[in-house]
C-alpha cells in the first residue's frame, strides 16, 4: 500500500496562515537556533539566518541539544531528530509513545510530515514497531495545544472577573484601595 499526500486547496490557505508559527516547536516542543552571533537587521531580537541550525529542547531543570543540521526544507520534517532524541533520552518523557492505536503500515517521508504540519495535521513518527508524538499537541491553527490551554484560563478568567465586577461593583475598589 503507497501512501502518497496530495494537494487540496484549503491547505494553501491553511499554510499562509502559518507563516509567523514555528509548527516543529508548536508540535513536538523543538527549538531551533540559528548559530549567528549577529542580530537580524530587520528584527534585532532575531538572529540571523545561517545555514546550520541548533534543535535543542528546553525543560525547567534541563537543555536537551540535539543536533546540528543544515538549513533545509526536509530537516523539519526529519525522523533523526527524534531518534537522536529516544537514542539519548527514552525515559525522559521528551516524546511521547501512542499505544492502543493502529501501527501505519508505511511512514510518512520528512516532505509529507512537513506539508501535514503545515497543514495543522500533526503526525506521528514511526520509529521500528512504536509510534510516537511530540509533548504538544498541534492545532489546525498551527499553535501548540500549550498556547492554547494558556488562553483559554485566560478567558476563563477574564470571565470570571467580569461576573464578579457585575455582581459586586465595590469588588473592583476593594483591589485597589
Amino acid at each position: 500500500m503507497s501512501l502518497a499526500v496530495v494537494q487540496h486547496p484549503f491547505v494553501a490557505t491553511t499554510t499562509s496562515r502559518s507563516k509567523d508559527k514555528d509548527l516543529l516547536l508548536n508540535d513536538w516542543n523543538i527549538h531551533h537556533l540559528h548559530l549567528d552571533i549577529k542580530a537580524h537587521q530587520n528584527h534585532p531580537s532575531f538572529f540571523r539566518r545561517t545555514d546550520d541550525i541548533l534543535f535543542v529542547i528546553f525543560q525547567p531543570n534541563a537543555v536537551y541539544f540535539i543536533d546540528i543540521l543544515p538549513h533545509e526544507n526536509d530537516v523539519w520534517g526529519s525522523k533523526n531528530l527524534i531518534d537522536v532524541i529516544l537514542n539519548n533520552w527514552p525515559n525522559n518523557c521528551l516524546v511521547h509513545e501512542l499505544f492502543g492505536v493502529m501501527r501505519p503500515e508505511e511512514n510518512f517521508s520528512s516532505a509529507d510530515r512537513n506539508y501535514l504540519r503545515k497543514a495543522g495535521i500533526p503526525t506521528g513518527i514511526k520509529m521500528g514497531e512504536k509510534l510516537y508524538i511530540g509533548t504538544e499537541i498541534l492545532s489546525e491553527a498551527g499553535t501548540s495545544s500549550r498556547s492554547a490551554h494558556k488562553a483559554a484560563n485566560i478567558c476563563r478568567s477574564a470571565r470570571k472577573a467580569a461576573e464578579q465586577i457585575n455582581y459586586n461593583p465595590k469588588f473592583v475598589s476593594s483591589i485597589f484601595f
